[in-house]
C-alpha cells in the first residue's frame, strides 16, 4: 500500500477538524440539554457515568489483514431513517486510530466518501448506513473481512465502555451477569442518557451448560454484537466458547451461545 502524500494528509486532517468544529457549534445545545438531564439523574441516584478517557489494554483486538472481503449486503430500506449515536461513529475512528494510526482512519474516511469527512462529535446522530461504509472501506484497505473487523470493533467497543461507563459495567461480577440485565437495567440507563437513543434488543436464556444470547436490532450489526459479548467475556476472564449460532440475511437478528 501505498501511503499518500504528507501534504494531502495534513489538508484531509485540517478539513476534518474543520468540519468537526462546525458540528460540534452546531450541536452545543443539544449537548448542554443532554448534561442537564444527565445531571439530574445523577443527583436522584440513578446514573453514575465514568468519562475518563484512558488508553486501551494492549490485549484489545486489532485489525488483522487476512482473507477477502464479505460485505454486509443485505440493507433494509424500511430502517435507513434509522439513526446511530455519535459515540459509537467515534468510537469507531478510535478504533481505526489504533489499529492502524491516524494515517490509516484518514484513508478509510475518505475512501468511505463520508459527506462531513468524518467529523463525528458524540452527541450527534448518524445514519447507520455510514458506518458500514466505514467498514467496508477499512475492509478494502487491509484486506480484512468485514465481518472480522466488526467483531473486533465490537470487542473493542466494550472495552472502551468499560472506561467510558466503569460505574455500571463495574456493578456485575460478570459476563453472564452483565448480559442478563442489558435490557432491563443497562439499556434503561442508556435511554436516561440518551432520551431518544433506540438500543437493540438482548435477551438472555440459561440452558444450564448453555447460555443463548438474542440479539435483535433495527441495525444490521450482528457481528458487532457478537464482539460485544466477546469483549465482555475477556474482561470478565470468562473462558467459555463463543458460538455464533444464526442470523437472519440482513444482519439484525441474530443468536450465540456460551457453552463449556
Amino acid at each position: 500500500m501505498h501511503s499518500a502524500p504528507a501534504t494531502a494528509q495534513s489538508a484531509a486532517s485540517i478539513k476534518r477538524c474543520a468540519a468537526l468544529r462546525t458540528l460540534q457549534n452546531r450541536q452545543i445545545a443539544k449537548a448542554s440539554l443532554q448534561y442537564a438531564r444527565v445531571t439530574f439523574a445523577n443527583c436522584k441516584g440513578m446514573l453514575h457515568i465514568t468519562a475518563i478517557m484512558t488508553p486501551l489494554s494492549p490485549d484489545t483486538p486489532v485489525l488483522i489483514p487476512a482473507r477477502p472481503l464479505h460485505r454486509c449486503t443485505h440493507i433494509a430500506a424500511q430502517h435507513s431513517e434509522i439513526t446511530v449515536k455519535g459515540i459509537i461513529f467515534s468510537e469507531l475512528v478510535g478504533f481505526l486510530d489504533r489499529a492502524g494510526g491516524p494515517e490509516l482512519a484518514e484513508k478509510v474516511l475518505a475512501d468511505a466518501g463520508l459527506p462531513h469527512g468524518g467529523a463525528y462529535t458524540r452527541v450527534g446522530q448518524y445514519p447507520w448506513q455510514e458506518a458500514v461504509r466505514v467498514v467496508e472501506a477499512a475492509s478494502r484497505e487491509t484486506g480484512a473481512e468485514f465481518a472480522d473487523l466488526c467483531h473486533q470493533f465490537g470487542a473493542y467497543l466494550f472495552e472502551r465502555f468499560t472506561v467510558l461507563y466503569g460505574d455500571i459495567v463495574g456493578r456485575y461480577a460478570s459476563a453472564e451477569e452483565l448480559l442478563s440485565h442489558v435490557g432491563d437495567h443497562i439499556h434503561e440507563e442508556v435511554r436516561i442518557l440518551y432520551p431518544d437513543a433506540q438500543p437493540p434488543q438482548v435477551t438472555v436464556h440459561d440452558e444450564g451448560d448453555v447460555l443463548r444470547v438474542e440479539y435483535a436490532s433495527h441495525r444490521p450489526f450482528a457481528h458487532i454484537a457478537h464482539g460485544l459479548v466477546a469483549g465482555a467475556m475477556t474482561h470478565f476472564g470468562d473462558h467459555r466458547a463463543l458460538n455464533w449460532v444464526g442470523a437472519n440475511d440482513d444482519g439484525s437478528r441474530a443468536e450465540f451461545a456460551l457453552t463449556g
